[in-house]
């Protein structure tokens, strides 16, 4: 296959990409695994697992990430912590991004 990279726009032409939410939540999920190391300020991202949800509806997204050596309670449901968990920031940039919470904010907050 070869390559057909084009440094320079012709001129009058775009260059259009349209994709449906099914690659778009798959775009976001690979960006945050991508870099998780500055996302969620941890050295070695291959230590750790993702959890990753889309809302449709509402078009909000969820991350967590959890250490591999600690499993996740029995009880964890991300699409109900998706639904209770309030915003934690307007932008992946800004310094205070994510919320650490524990395993026991996360049952009593989705319930038992």
């Amino acid at each position: 296959m070869g390559s057909n990279k084009v440094k320079h726009l012709k001129n009058n032409t775009c260059r259009v990409i349209k994709i449906d939410k099914e690659a778009l939540f798959e775009f976001i999920c690979e960006k945050m695994i991508d870099n998780q190391e500055e996302f969620f300020d941890i050295i070695d991202g291959t230590v750790v697992t993702s959890h990753h949800m889309f809302d449709p509806v509402s078009g909000e997204y969820i991350c967590l990430i959890n250490d591999d050596r600690n499993k996740l309670p029995d009880i964890f449901d991300i699409e109900k912590l998706l639904l209770k968990i309030p915003q934690t920031t307007d932008s992946l940039y800004s310094p205070n991004r994510y919320k650490e919470i524990t395993y026991e904010e996360i049952v009593n907050l989705i319930g038992k």
